[in-house]
């Protein structure tokens, strides 16, 4: 990858905020006038110590004047402390400029993170399910935090790039062969420095990726499957991916940090190599020690502050090759909303909610890209508002992807599906409005009843009647009094606290708080035993008429209140019959 696409994907992924870049750089110029000054001023200070008032140059002789300083022995004293005033302004003003900085890399990690999170969720559907959770914990946390620092390099490479500049200009009028050398002294330290680590540096950053990826995903993993993995007793295997995940991040930033540590030891031992190289070359040509002074002393003080110019130019380079895989990768993150065909559809004009009336599906059929086989042929079907259908048949018949199809997580390659007689793509975000979803792992989060049911976020008004409501029709309220901390019980990661019906009625409870008036129920009760599963049937035969469900099921008792019942083989619909005709042929 060339350092012009580097750079595209740095202020790609800056968006709207490069417009804040040129405010950023005057502030950058202010800085590099006032060590211009500064840097000045020591020379002219170097010259009031070692030399008579009548060498003094007319530059110096009009400066001293402009202070007040007109005839006879000027102030040392005096001039040493407006020298150090001077100095002190400039380390403020370039404090303030590093917290700049800082605030504008920091501020771009916020956004950047939100919009990766965004863009994440814009995926479409089968884009998202074929990438494990992993690579996106890595990209909104890792590779954010590797541009944010690539992006804070950048930005102090420009600020002290115009302040080296500035001083450059400055050493030019004072001595040309001090220039040459000391540039010289910096090449030599640079490009060999850059010459020995830029095809190393870039691997390395490569090898901390895949070492972060490995060890997040084997923690997400052994977390949902702690059960049957502490039965196995099988935890070694994820232990052995968490410490080969880490020890490769361990190595790998053990070498780029090491890296990272060496430029400030060497520009110390190149300041010294310039400085004794100077005054050796001076006195080959003859000049006095006296004579030199000044120049000694400017250059002196230039070196010192061109040498962590030096090392951040050094240390950026470390930085930016290490970063340079993880920054490609999280601009390809952003490609995927750039293609995504999801949120197009998401904002598409006729996306007012209307109420609900009837989904159609004719003819529809649906392969997987990987998969030679039909996934569904010909499906055709009706849902009218009220009604309740079944779906059953065997795994890999078809049920799950006919539900994302209605859900619009997947879009049909043939066929027809209609919502109130228009195309179910261009009302998708009226429909999901109006649909709860219940699969068979339900979703709860790590926080109280009150948000598992609201999802309003933290310091966000609840709805308080209609909350009570639903925990009422989820059968709930009674569970609910009878915890010490009621609405507040904080119900663990997942819901771990909960038996399978409470989680089951939790996520009925949210159906009902956020009136949806479609429940999709894909293999909710599976899980559940023979009698809870028959309180969570009995409750939803309470709503029949009210709401209407779509019921996917492996037990044919859990479709008992269906209208219709459709079973699926191999892709097909092979029968459409009542709860009775069916169960009366199978038994």
């Amino acid at each position: 990858m060339s350092k012009q696409t580097y750079l595209a994907d740095i202020f790609f992924l800056l968006g709207d905020e490069k417009r804040k870049l040129p405010i950023i750089l005057l502030t950058f110029l202010l800085v590099s006038i006032l060590d211009l000054v500064s840097i000045s001023l020591v020379g002219g200070y170097v010259t009031l110590l070692t030399q008579p008032a009548e060498s003094f140059p007319d530059l110096a002789r009009t400066a001293l004047r402009w202070l007040g300083v007109d005839q006879g022995e000027p102030p040392i004293l005096g001039l040493g402390l407006f020298l150090i005033g001077i100095f002190l302004v400039k380390a403020v003003v370039a404090i303030s400029v590093q917290r700049v900085i800082f605030a504008f890399s920091m501020s771009q990690m916020a956004l950047l993170r939100t919009r990766a999170i965004h863009a994440i969720q814009q995926m479409p559907y089968a884009t998202f399910v074929r990438r494990n959770s992993a690579e996106y914990v890595n990209a909104v946390v890792h590779y954010v935090g590797q541009y944010t620092g690539s992006l804070r390099y950048i930005l102090s490479l420009v600020s002290e790039g115009l302040v080296a500049i500035a001083i450059f200009a400055l050493l030019t009028a004072i001595s040309g062969m001090a220039l040459a050398l000391l540039l010289l002294v910096g090449l030599v330290l640079v490009v060999g420095f850059d010459k020995i680590f830029r095809h190393r540096l870039p691997r390395a950053g490569k090898l901390s990726n895949e070492g972060n990826q490995l060890a997040i995903r084997a923690i997400n993993e052994w977390a949902a499957g702690f059960k049957e993995i502490r039965v196995l007793g099988r935890e070694q295997y994820f232990f052995d991916q968490v410490s080969d995940g880490s020890w490769q991040v361990a190595r790998a930033n053990t070498f780029t940090q090491l890296v990272g540590a060496m430029p400030r030891y060497l520009v110390e031992v190149a300041i010294i190599v310039f400085v004794v190289l100077l005054v050796g070359l001076n006195t080959a040509n003859g000049n006095s020690l006296e004579s030199i002074y000044p120049t000694i002393g400017m250059m002196g003080v230039a070196a010192l502050r061109l040498g962590p110019i030096v090392s951040l130019v050094i240390t950026s380079f470390v930085s930016l090759r290490t970063n340079r895989p993880g920054i490609t990768l999280l601009r390809r993150e952003f490609d995927h909303l750039t293609k995504s065909g999801e949120e197009s559809l998401m904002h598409r004009k006729g996306n007012d909610q209307k109420p609900f009336k009837e989904l159609v599906l004719r003819e529809v059929s649906f392969s997987y890209a990987e998969e030679s086989r039909p996934a569904l042929k010909n499906i055709s079907l009706s849902l009218i508002s009220g009604e309740s259908i079944g779906l059953v048949g065997p795994s890999g018949s078809g049920k799950t992807t006919l539900v994302d199809i209605i859900l619009g997580f997947l879009e049909h390659q043939r066929g027809e599906v209609s919502l109130n007689n228009q195309p179910l793509r261009d009302h998708l975000q009226s429909w999901r409005a109006q649909i709860a979803y219940l699969p068979q792992e339900i979703f709860l989060i790590d926080d109280t009843i009150r948000e598992n049911i609201s999802l309003v976020g933290k310091g966000k008004e609840v709805d308080t009647y209609r909350l009570q409501l639903a925990l009422s029709q989820a059968r709930l309220a009674d569970f609910v009094k009878e915890l010490p901390d009621g609405l507040d019980t904080i119900l663990g990661e997942n819901g771990i606290r909960l038996s399978g019906g409470q989680r089951q009625r939790i996520a009925l409870a949210r159906a009902f708080y956020h009136q949806r008036e479609v429940l999709i129920m894909d293999e909710a009760t599976s899980a559940l035993d023979t009698k809870t599963e028959r309180e969570i049937v009995d409750e939803i035969h309470q709503l029949k008429g009210d709401v209407t469900m779509i019921v996917i099921a492996h037990r044919l008792t859990t479709l008992q209140h269906c209208d219709r019942v459709y079973r699926l083989d191999k892709g097909r619909i092979v029968e459409v019959d009542s709860y009775e005709e069916i169960t009366g042929k199978i038994y």
